[in-house]
């Protein structure tokens, strides 16, 4: 079934950058024709790894793999950069530039008055970032060297999932998924930034390799070094510590009460999990950022134009397949950078909602927690209304990725002889009406939706 999901991608993709080349301006063009070359180079990537022989797939071939394909694009993304504003912030002159300098500013000093310095004006959120960033720059002051240690994240991240999948799947398809994860657009542009999000996913995947690891064989070293891992996004995103514990907690509960007792205390804590979510973030942006959902409205008006109930329903659509790929750099540069990956993940959505019924009906505890974990931070998401922000959903990707292989594996293995045929048959509508989705999204500013 992957063969039939890449051949899909390659028309779905094509034709889209296809159509939508009369949305680019001729300053973007370049920019647009790079993007459309990434989906293209991706899609054989795929194919061409996916095709090889059952020897093949070892660590060490997927890490030679991901670390020659993200240095090349790292490097080529930075290129880019250079060449469009003058340097290599990657169109992202917010956080990245702020990054930047605050951790010049702390490798300047010693490493504790850095942290106090940094603690009396800014949050704790953010100190994990500039953390990192500064003791980089301590051994050399480069952009360059911290995209490396990126790339060195991701590789790190590929060695988690791979071990995760392969608890649930064949050898190819662990290999596969591990590879379109590290490889995805928007996560090689993030090794290619100055930005938190290669870090903190580092530690939310390693969080639940251990996790994982510690259900297997009930070593208490991969206990501790779960609580480290997730104990580390205090630097980060604390809030994800929360949402981690409850697909943990959730995923044990549903393991241990069964039927219809199970189901019900399951839609119980999920609920109450994404409420404290929602309450939490109500706060947080009226006493701190002087509004509550007139704020949050506000600050999505760039992105939907239709009000409130317009706003939640294309959020909810975002969660469900997307976030929504962006193609064209005129719309913005930055998020354009994201299109290839998303444009994959959009139709790996199909597999992923597959994935999830048949995880239940099987009764595959493993992926439980990480299934639910997905779930709560998603429905949180569309809560707050940030479904559309792919740096919020970002942190649970590599879930999807390892369902919807799980499901793929599990089709190809002619475990579902019986439905195979009614599942091409959805997915072929399903991509159709994913296509006019993807069309509407990016014509919104020439047609107000």
């Amino acid at each position: 079934m992957f063969l039939k999901l890449n051949k899909t991608y390659f028309l779905f993709a094509g034709l889209l950058f296809l159509i939508l080349t009369v949305t680019v301006s001729e300053t973007y063009l370049p920019l647009y024709i790079y993007h459309a070359a990434s989906f293209v180079l991706y899609a054989l990537v795929l194919l061409f790894f996916y095709s090889q022989k059952e020897r093949f797939y070892t660590e060490i071939n997927l890490y030679l793999v991901i670390f020659s394909v993200s240095f090349i694009i790292v490097g080529v993304n930075n290129y880019i950069s250079y060449l469009y504003n003058n340097n290599l912030f990657m169109f992202f002159t917010k956080d990245a530039v702020f990054y930047y300098h605050m951790s010049l500013s702390m490798a300047s000093k010693s490493f504790e008055n850095g942290i106090y310095y940094f603690l009396g004006f800014y949050d704790l959120s953010d100190l994990g970032a500039v953390l990192v960033q500064s003791t980089i720059y301590r051994i050399m002051e480069s952009k360059l060297l911290l995209n490396i240690f990126y790339i060195g994240c991701g590789l790190i991240m590929a060695k988690a999932i791979y071990r995760i999948s392969l608890n649930v799947m064949s050898k190819r398809y662990a290999f596969t998924c591990t590879l379109a994860y590290s490889l995805s657009s928007f996560m090689l542009f993030f090794h290619s930034s100055s930005l938190k999000e290669s870090f903190m996913c580092m530690l939310i995947v390693l969080f639940f390799d251990q996790y994982v690891l510690y259900r297997k064989n009930r070593m208490i070293q991969h206990a501790i070094y779960a609580v480290l891992f997730l104990m580390g996004l205090l630097l980060f995103r604390p809030f994800l510590i929360f949402l981690c514990l409850a697909g943990v907690f959730t995923g044990l509960l549903l393991e241990r009460k069964k039927g219809l007792a199970g189901a019900l205390s399951v839609i119980i804590f999920f609920s109450i999990f994404v409420a404290l979510y929602s309450e939490f973030n109500f706060y947080y942006n009226k006493i701190l950022k002087g509004g509550d959902i007139a704020y949050v409205l506000e600050t999505k008006e760039s992105m939907v134009k239709g009000g409130v109930v317009f706003t939640y329903m294309v959020n909810i659509l975002a969660q469900l397949i997307g976030p929504l790929p962006t193609l064209s750099p005129d719309i913005s540069a930055t998020i354009s950078f994201f299109s290839a990956g998303l444009l994959f993940r959009v139709l790996l959505g199909f597999f992923f909602w597959m994935g999830v019924f048949y995880c239940f009906k099987n009764r595959v505890n493993i992926l439980y927690s990480l299934i639910f974990y997905a779930l709560i931070e998603m429905s949180a998401l569309v809560s707050i209304i940030e479904g559309l922000e792919l740096r919020k959903s970002l942190s649970h990707f590599f879930v999807f990725y390892i369902v919807a292989f799980w499901f793929l594996d599990k089709y190809d293995l002619k475990s579902l002889v019986r439905q195979k045929y009614r599942i091409r048959w959805l997915f072929n509508i399903y991509a159709v009406v994913a296509f006019f989705i993807v069309i509407a999204w990016n014509w919104r500013v020439r047609v107000p939706i």
